[in-house]
């Protein structure tokens, strides 16, 4: 009996033995594991630290792009403001164009005339020296006597013409022969070359007869 009890006791202390031998491998080991986990943390750690200062760090905002230059054409200025487009211009309205001004109207009137010798005559060629001679004046208001000689006193002279003459309102006074041809206008000096002043009045009663040389034609009175 004593026999087995120290067979239990040796095999018990077996046991021991065993385990503890066990312990001693698992830390020996463990030692190893920590001592080679060491090793790799401090060979990795310079790089994780980098890597942590990247992720970790604050990004810095992008630097802001420079705006392209517009360069302006020489003495020209940069505009202020936009243009403003222009607004567009209104149709022009058909409109009838203004007719002209009418031409005052043509106003002819009679003149006193005397007959004047038929055929070829040929006056004498000379010029009194007390000739009648004044600036033709005319009126349309005046039905009797529309035109007159104004002599150089300022005294008015009424003259009787020849035969086809005949007077205008242009709108003042034109004097026409017998052929249509103007010979004095308003404001013209007219000389009676063979009428002598103070021969008649000069009245509208007693008027001058402009007989003889006129205008570069005889005028014969007939009888």
């Amino acid at each position: 009996m004593h026999q087995r009890n120290c067979q239990a006791l040796q095999g018990g202390h077996d046991s021991t033995v065993d385990q503890r031998h066990l312990v001693f491998v698992a830390a020996v080991v463990l030692a190893s594991l920590v001592t080679a986990c060491t090793g790799v943390i401090s060979t990795m750690s310079p790089g994780l630290t980098s890597f942590q200062s990247l992720t970790v760090a604050p990004s810095s905002p992008p630097p802001a792009r420079a705006s392209p230059q517009v360069r302006q054409p020489a003495g020209s200025a940069a505009p202020a403001s936009p243009i403003p487009s222009a607004a567009p211009r209104p149709a022009p309205s058909a409109t009838a164009p203004s007719a002209p001004p009418s031409p005052s109207p043509i106003r002819a009137a009679a003149l006193r005339t005397f007959p004047v010798a038929a055929g070829q005559t040929v006056c004498p060629q000379f010029v009194l020296a007390n000739a009648l001679r004044g600036v033709l004046e005319g009126s349309p208001s005046d039905p009797r006597e529309p035109v007159w000689l104004r002599g150089p006193s300022g005294a008015r002279s009424s003259v009787v013409w020849p035969t086809g003459f005949s007077v205008r309102f242009e709108p003042t006074a034109v004097l026409y022969n017998e052929r249509g041809r103007a010979v004095a206008k308003a404001g013209s000096d007219v000389i009676l070359p063979q009428v002598a002043l103070g021969s008649h009045a000069g009245t509208f009663a007693d008027p001058y007869v402009a007989a003889g040389l006129l205008f570069g034609a005889c005028y014969e009175a007939r009888l």
